[in-house]
């Protein structure tokens, strides 16, 4: 039988209906994974990553960046390994992503450790690894840091993370380099920093580290920061502090909703970045965040039951806030399509899940064809923030999450983790 042309374009690259009208990721039609696997289930494209890697690696060859894939993305090991198997390395915000990192085989001088309250004991397991630098937000943890060294009779890579007061342009919530924000060190404080760890035998200062923010769009932030980054390092250079590379960064936007298109192109984030940066002729460091991975993703979700409650329809379905929170934590739009294609005429529903929380709303009015009970639906957009978000609230599984290759076998990279899972934990502390 002739196969007919692809069904209803769909706004995000990995995800189509194939002529059957079945929703498919990276040509893996998804119905038949959530049958094999159960639901709600969390699919990622390893050929959608491996692009997204290929697109970044060729955007910034002029600067020939370490990339440093960050593990709160999606800190499954599956997924780690597969991105690191392109030279990739990591950027760890506490140990227990330094061990993912490392049982993923990232190499332990392809490691960057950010994050604003490490403790002492995650201060001494990098120390002890032998990671890049730690990317140091205080004169607190800079102390914190010297002392661990001390400790250990070794010397601590530094890199100061830089705030530099620049308006990403982006949501509140995920601002970073703004006056205000919780991370960095103030732009104009560094230079009397440096200066003061001359008095910290055991940390030495080998890099500037800078990051505006998440999810943006527009490059001119990133310009401004870069530029700044670039006076900066020239000034240090003046009074005789000579630099080994540059960590710019990333949190270039990616398209969660149909009229974000295909998102800004990382060959526009390379020429900001080139443009200010190139000519200090250091080596760079560029974390992508949830770029590589977030488009990669989708979650499954059965309809359990439809309602009619005054002039709302709803689709209850069987997953809640605790498989996906973004939507409840702070009110982000993923796109949701049916697994089977529908010609139907779309009407505004509810999708909300079994949670007993208000907040458990995934989408208010959306337009969707009619669905009825047993139907399936997949939340686009779910590589990044999303399965490491996934919580036991209400007494409820963790979801499974399945890899597919390049050819499209699926791999099971994680099993559900049932209640039962945590109450055989929880009684064998007894």
């Amino acid at each position: 039988m002739s196969k007919a042309a692809p069904l209803g374009p769909v706004p995000f690259g990995p995800v189509s209906y194939d002529a059957t009208g079945a929703l498919c990721l990276s040509s893996t039609p998804l119905a038949p994974l959530a049958a094999q696997f159960g639901s709600p289930l969390y699919v990622y494209s390893g050929a959608h990553i491996s692009a997204q890697i290929e697109r970044l690696q060729s955007a910034f060859a002029a600067l020939n960046p370490l990339i440093c894939y960050a593990v709160k993305a999606n800190m499954n090991t599956h997924v780690i390994r597969h991105v690191a198997s392109h030279g990739v390395g990591a950027d760890v915000v506490s140990v227990g992503e330094l061990r993912r990192a490392l049982a993923a085989g990232v190499s332990p001088e392809k490691i960057v450790f950010a994050g604003v309250a490490k403790q002492p004991a995650e201060l001494e397991a990098g120390l002890e690894t032998g990671i890049l630098q730690f990317n140091v937000e205080s004169w607190s943890e800079l102390e914190a840091l010297n002392a661990a060294a001390a400790r250990m009779g070794t010397i601590a890579p530094v890199a100061l993370r830089v705030n530099p007061d620049v308006d990403a342009q982006t949501l509140a919530k995920i601002t970073t380099g703004s006056r205000g924000n919780k991370f960095g060190l103030p732009f104009d404080d560094i230079p009397s920093l440096v200066q003061q760890m001359q008095t910290l035998p055991h940390v030495r200062l080998e890099a500037l580290a800078m990051h505006i923010g998440s999810q943006l769009f527009k490059m001119q932030p990133f310009s401004d920061a870069y530029k700044r980054l670039a006076d900066l390092t020239r000034h240090l250079s003046s009074v005789g502090t000579t630099l080994q590379r540059l960590d710019i960064g990333g949190g270039l936007g990616i398209p969660y909703a149909p009229e974000d298109g295909d998102g800004p192109d990382p060959v526009d984030l390379a020429a900001a970045a080139t443009e200010h940066l190139a000519p200090l002729g250091l080596p760079t460091i560029v974390e992508p965040g949830r770029f590589i991975v977030g488009n990669a993703g989708v979650m499954i979700a059965d309809v359990v039951y439809t309602k009619e409650s005054y002039d709302h329809h709803f689709l209850l379905l069987n997953a809640g806030m605790n498989d996906l929170m973004r939507p409840a934590l702070y009110e982000a739009y993923h796109h949701i399509l049916p697994l089977q294609h529908s010609s139907a005429a779309p009407i505004p529903q509810e999708l909300a899940g079994p949670i007993c929380e208000s907040t458990d709303v995934f989408a208010k009015q959306r337009p969707l064809p009619p669905l009825e009970e047993g139907a399936q639906v997949a939340f686009l957009t779910a590589g990044a923030y999303c399965a490491v978000l996934a919580n036991h609230y209400n007494g409820r599984a963790l979801p499974a999450e399945v890899l597919l290759s390049a050819t499209g076998e699926a791999k099971l990279i994680r099993p559900a983790v049932s209640d039962a899972d945590m109450i055989a934990l929880e009684q064998a502390q007894a």
